[in-house]
Parts: C-alpha cells; structure tokens; sequence
C-alpha cells in the first residue's frame, strides 16, 4: 500500500535529458511488483510525454503545470487530462491582462536606472517570450533565482495595478517565472492523489527538487 511520487527533472533524470535505460527497469520493475508511482512536474505534459512514455502504465495518474494540471494514463498508455481537476485563469480577458502585465514590468524595467545591471543585461538582450501553458502563463530569461524572485515580485505589482488577484508569481526551474491560481502547490497534488487513491497523505513518498538521478 502507498506511492511514490516523483519529479522529472533533477530526480529521474537529468534537466532535458530522457530517462536512463537502468532509471526505466527500475521504474517499471517496481510497477510490476504492484507498487504505485505518480508524477509531480512543474513542466507541462507537451514537454515530458516521450520522455516518461517508457514508464507509463494505465491508471498512472501525473500532474503537471505545477499541479495545475491532473492526468491518467488510459489502457493505450496515453496520458488523458483530467478536466474537472484543471486549475487555471478565470477566462481568456485574465490571462491576456496577465500577459500585458508581464511584458510591461520587463520593458520598463529595460529602460529603468532601478534596475540591478546583471537583471537589466539579460532582459535587454533576451527577447520576451511568453509561453501559453494553458494553465499558466510563463516565460524564461537566463537569470539566478533571486534576479528571478526580483522580476516576479515586480510582475505581481503590476497585475495588481491592473486589477488581477488570485494569482501566483513565482520563479521555477533553472529560467522559468510562471503566473498561475493562487494556493496551487504540490501539498495540492498530494492532496489530490491521496484522494483519488483512498490514502493517508503520510502514504506517499516523493522524491524531488533536485534529488538528482
């Protein structure tokens, strides 16, 4: 009884890389010996279904988009959303508020003698890319965590100057900040999955934040 509950990157392999042939046997080893796994990810699934493929079975439940999201694998080993789980922007009117929100924070912040001059030479060289991840709205720039933690806490001020509440601002990975629902965390998927599975959240195990393969 119980599961084990896994990131991908940093832990069953490493960051874009696939998962080494011996981290698959010993994967699946456990799953046929009828020990449940699950997957935790920042990522969204478009980025990790080849990769975690190998190790699929049908009724694996993984979340990703920083718990945003829920999936199951069905019986063809293809992962299905769960939409009544999905966590995301009220509406499309929110998420391009959100957008314009993060495009004015970085291009004042170009322009602006405040800015620390590590932040300030990375975002004017970098162009701004914001990636539409469904469930959250995210972009990367080449910077620390805490030049990150910076840039978020200045999006989170602008969003609130437009009205926006609700929301998270948060630097993720290596070069990510992503904007999603408020109270959204991996205690949620925690929570969810001892749920769906008749657990005690005291029954699963995870492995994560950089834990390395």
């Amino acid at each position: 009884k119980g599961v084990l509950a896994f990131d991908v990157d940093g832990t069953l392999a490493e960051r874009n890389k696939p998962l080494s042939e011996e981290m698959v046997c010993v994967l699946n080893n456990l799953s046929r010996h009828g020990i449940k796994l699950a997957i935790i990810t920042g990522q969204p699934m478009s980025v990790h279904a080849d990769r975690l493929k190998p190790i699929f079975y049908p009724g694996m439940i993984i979340y990703a988009n920083d718990s945003t999201q829920k999936y199951i694998v069905d019986k063809k080993c293809l992962p299905q959303e769960v939409l009544s789980y999905r966590k995301g922007f009220k509406d499309d009117a929110e998420k391009s508020l959100v957008e314009i929100a993060i495009r004015q924070t970085i291009i004042y912040k170009r322009g602006s003698l405040n800015t620390p001059k590590g932040i300030k030479e990375v975002i004017l060289i970098e162009p701004i890319v914001i990636e539409d991840r469904v469930t959250q709205v995210a972009f990367k720039f080449n910077l620390t965590l805490e030049q990150r933690e910076y840039l978020a806490g200045h999006i989170k001020e602008k969003m609130q100057e437009l009205g926006l509440s609700g929301l998270s601002v948060r630097a993720s990975g290596k070069t990510t900040i992503a904007v999603h629902r408020a109270g959204i965390s991996k205690a949620t998927a925690i929570n969810d999955l001892s749920e769906s599975m008749g657990l005690f959240p005291e029954d699963i195990i995870y492995f994560g934040d950089e834990f390395f393969p």
